[in-house]
């Protein structure tokens, strides 16, 4: 089994958050996610099917992989298996699903560092690995990240 049937984190956070009666907001709207993947990829159509196609055959390790760094908060090695390969790869895919996506919620994520309430924020696990992450952006901008045990 995949694991891919599996409640996940976001759905259990949802509804934590929802139980307890907390506000939530989301970075991107429906409208926005599904004009990101009409468009991801760009003029290269066939980069984006090659892309999945190469996914669909890698999927069964590619979830070993994720969920292997993932749980274990290995973010180099989850650069190494699932990011840098996507960056590799597909140029354009993963400027799309990672760059700019992560280069639009900054402003949002530094809103919330410097506020009241403290949020909880819970991106996908490939935002968070990586030059490009959102970590690497924060820290560029003088923030000091560091992992929680």
């Amino acid at each position: 089994a995949s694991g891919l049937t599996q409640e996940g984190v976001d759905k259990f956070y949802s509804d934590k958050a929802k139980a307890d009666g907390k506000d939530i907001a989301w970075f991107e709207s429906l409208e926005q996610q599904l004009d990101f993947i009409v468009n991801m990829g760009g003029d290269d159509e066939n980069g984006i099917i090659n892309y999945t196609l190469d996914e669909i055959a890698n999927l069964p390790n590619m979830i070993e992989d994720m969920l292997g760094t993932w749980k274990s908060g290995d973010l180099a090695q989850m650069d190494e298996k699932l990011v840098k390969p996507m960056a590799d790869g597909f140029p354009q895919v993963y400027k799309d699903l990672i760059i700019d996506r992560n280069d639009a919620w900054m402003p949002k994520v530094i809103e919330m560092l410097n506020d009241k309430p403290t949020e909880f924020v819970l991106v996908g696990a490939a935002h968070l690995a990586g030059k490009d992450s959102v970590f690497a952006k924060l820290e560029a901008k003088g923030y000091k990240v560091e992992k929680l045990k």
